[in-house]
């Protein structure tokens, strides 16, 4: 299995126990990340890169990257891999099969704090974090 994982927390820790089990993780952060303390703890069993997602040539990398991938792992807010150019429906049509994992802090699409930002610090606490919410519309009953 062939996963990138894009996200601070908490999907540096589910993404080191699928590199545990044998997935070939890639962990993407931004040129300017720099975190020192925690480098081992997010990066443990991983393969890494550093990609600017606002750069067009990044995202080009980022494209051809998601052709290869077997899953998407991500924390951001509902509308920013939109705003990137990089929606739910050009990662479907870039990787037909793809599973994408958002671990978004406060929900999907139809929660109110949706577009926050937020840190692990802020959204454990929050009980939307623990609800599953679909990137695409439910299916009418």
């Amino acid at each position: 299995m062939s996963l990138i994982s894009r996200a601070y927390w908490p999907d540096p820790v589910a993404t080191r126990f699928l590199a545990g089990f044998g997935a070939d993780v890639l962990r993407i952060d931004p040129p300017t990340w720099d975190e020192p303390g925690v480098v081992p703890e997010v990066t443990l069993g991983k393969s890494c890169a550093r990609l600017d997602l606002r750069s067009s040539n990044d995202r080009v990398t980022c494209l051809e990257l998601l052709r290869q991938a077997d899953v998407l792992v991500h924390g951001y807010r509902a509308d920013a891999l939109d705003n990137l150019g990089l929606d739910a429906r050009t990662r479907r049509d870039i990787r037909p099969g793809l599973v994408d994992v958002s671990l978004n802090a406060y929900g999907g699409r139809a929660r109110p704090f949706r577009r926050q930002r937020a840190s692990a610090r802020i959204s454990r606490p929050t009980p939307a974090f623990l609800r599953a919410t679909p990137e695409v519309p439910p299916i009418p009953q």
